[in-house]
């Protein structure tokens, strides 16, 4: 017999956006219904991502693993098996595809009874690697594409449409959410869904939907900002829909609703320092990012959190949640919040790693007390306070060696217990 106790789950996972690229942060964005979300679940103020990389920080959420433990430390390019970077000297080979044989939370949920479906963007992995063989009974997707060649049709490179038999007139963010939309308006299975939703919004190219960059002209925005905003109200204008349809489905009370993005934006995210471009993506601007989850009946409405988690934490959670044991899975860098959401127990104090490989800047450790080191392949390293310092304008690796040296070793050692071996200066 179904288990119909069971919460459903939507994710919704955007691309380059930042932390403050919300309207409850930031009153030059429009966003009602994320700014609804957050006050209807819990905010966690101190959310990171594993590696402020597009590819690495899927395959993280997706496994509950650190991707440099799976040899992501890059964005999938290219057709073999591994890829290099140019310039980068790291002299590690960064992989393509996540392999079959590495568990999902979709192929966990799956096994204890859920019905899943994915649309949006995969990046990692081709269509021999896509959604539909990593759980998902359902996938609305072109898994190799990183990006869109445009958000209005022709939607991407090879001119072949994403969705088989519908007008491909709209704009794609509005396309790929009617389909969701029906996913759940003719769902009546009485086993419980995962959804995923990814949007490719709001990498580049930045094309806003019209009626938003209109709207945000019509403000004094110009240029690339004002379709920047304009995408990232595309994305809320999704979520409400998303939502709404749910509520009328009478199955918003038994639906988890968690949201998120992969990392920061290619804009400014004042008053964070960084964000997706290159040599600074390790500063808050490139690997702290939006999360809330709402958990009806177990979530407070309109909670603020500072508890410091990574996007690895979705995988053992969305594990927990559906009554599975964690333990079994083997390699995880994330833990379940499940404790600490229902009944306030404290999340172990862990140290965060973030890694990627284009440049010298390549690792970044954050500790319990807010001490958060960065390390360069050329030797150099910084230290910052984030919590007196969020604009990480404070190098004090020089006043505080010690704080440094300790760190280091942290980073060190996990990159031994990682597999990661690297080409750098020490």
């Amino acid at each position: 017999m179904p288990n119909t106790t069971k919460p459903n789950i939507i994710i919704f996972f955007v691309d380059d956006m930042g932390y403050y690229d919300v309207g409850f942060r930031n009153s030059s964005f429009y966003t009602p219904n994320i700014d609804k979300l957050q006050k209807e679940g819990r905010t966690f103020e101190n959310a990171y991502v594993p590696s402020s990389t597009c590819s690495p920080s899927r395959v993280g959420l997706l496994t509950g693993q650190h991707p440099a433990r799976l040899e992501f430390y890059r964005h999938c390019f290219g057709d073999g098996e591994y890829n290099v970077q140019e310039g980068d000297t790291s002299l590690l080979l960064s992989r393509n595809w996540l392999p079959l044989d590495v568990t999902t939370y979709a192929e966990v949920l799956k096994k204890a009874g859920y019905n899943t479906f994915f649309a949006g963007k995969w990046h990692i992995g081709d269509e021999k690697y896509g959604p539909d063989k990593q759980g998902f009974d359902i996938a609305v997707s072109k898994p190799h594409e990183g990006h869109v060649a445009d958000f209005y049709p022709p939607y991407f490179h090879d001119d072949k449409p994403i969705v088989k038999h519908i007008p491909q007139g709209e704009y794609l963010t509005d396309l790929l959410t009617d389909t969701v939309i029906k996913y759940i308006e003719k769902y009546d299975e009485k086993e419980p869904f995962l959804i995923q939703f990814s949007y490719f919004n709001t990498h580049s190219p930045h094309i806003g939907k019209k009626e938003f960059v209109k709207m945000f002209e019509d403000k004094g925005l110009k240029g690339m900002p004002a379709q920047y905003h304009a995408q990232v109200s595309a994305v809320d204008e999704s979520l409400g829909r998303v939502l709404k349809a749910l509520k009328e489905k009478g199955k918003e009370r038994n639906t988890i609703v968690i949201f998120t993005t992969d990392q920061g934006s290619e804009f400014p995210n004042t008053p964070l320092r960084g964000g997706k471009k290159r040599g600074t993506a390790l500063y808050e601007g490139g690997i702290k990012v939006p999360f809330i989850i709402k958990w009806p009946g177990v979530t407070k409405p309109g909670s603020i959190d500072n508890t410091h988690i990574q996007t690895t934490d979705v995988f053992p959670t969305l594990v927990d949640m559906a009554g599975g044991d964690v333990k079994k899975y083997k390699g995880l860098e994330g833990v379940s919040l499940v404790d600490h959401l229902r009944n306030g127990t404290a999340v172990k104090d862990r140290y965060l790693i973030g890694f990627r490989t284009y440049d010298a800047q390549y690792a970044s450790v954050l500790a319990p007390d807010n001490w958060k080191l960065i390390a360069y392949l050329n030797g150099k390293h910084e230290l910052y306070k984030v919590d007196e310092d969020i604009s990480e304008q404070n190098n004090l690796a020089g006043k505080y060696p010690d704080k440094v040296n300790e760190l280091l070793e942290i980073l060190k050692t996990w990159e031994k217990n990682t597999g990661v071996n690297i080409n750098i200066e020490r």
